[in-house]
């Protein structure tokens, strides 16, 4: 009996602090100024392997433009209308282009640097750290199935744990309240 609780406990300390991490790590995401950040992107090409890899999620920190330096890793916006539109090279040369800074950027998996300059204001941010694998997690989770195993189904197993638990705790305190009010009787006979 000791040993089947014993289990129970650790499997209920396990679950919880897979739980912790993952919301931990989605947190980060979804609110980088946790760790230090301003934006967070998931990378979806292996254009910067080996140093990034599709599936991992980069946090980004504002810097003031001037900063920026060759060797640096950026975030841009492509231009676009859309939340889509980010791309995270690294900077290999910074050009002065009719007095305005400009990034040419390349991703390292790549040959030839990035087709066109990039102006200092398409910039969010510079490489604060990255997550890998966390953006393949992430993509799953905004999926039905994704959301079922790795949100709703583990909320719904704590819920089961927790009220079994208190289900028990009352049938034992029920029972032990029967047999005081039974002890009770006999003594007053």
């Amino acid at each position: 009996m000791a040993m089947r609780a014993s289990v129970r406990y650790g499997l209920t300390i396990g679950t919880v602090t897979v739980l912790v991490v993952f919301l931990a790590l989605v947190g980060m995401v979804a609110a980088p100024g946790l760790v230090g950040g301003d934006d967070a992107f998931i990378v979806t090409s292996d254009s910067m392997s080996p140093t990034l890899e599709a599936g991992d999620v980069v946090v980004t920190r504002a810097v003031p433009a001037d900063q920026i330096e060759s060797g640096d890793i950026v975030t841009v916006h492509d231009g676009s209308d859309d939340d889509t539109g980010y791309v995270t090279h690294r900077v290999v040369d910074v050009r002065e282009v009719e007095g305005e800074r400009a990034l040419e950027l390349q991703g390292d998996a790549n040959e030839e640097p990035d087709e066109g300059l990039v102006p200092d204001e398409y910039v969010t941010g510079t490489l604060h750290l990255h997550v890998p694998y966390l953006g393949h997690v992430l993509l799953f989770a905004r999926s039905g199935p994704g959301l079922f195993t790795l949100v709703i189904a583990p909320g719904l197993l704590l819920l089961a744990s927790g009220s079994l638990q208190l289900l028990r705790e009352f049938r034992g305190v029920s029972s032990s309240e029967r047999s005081g009010a039974a002890d009770d009787r006999r003594g007053e006979t």
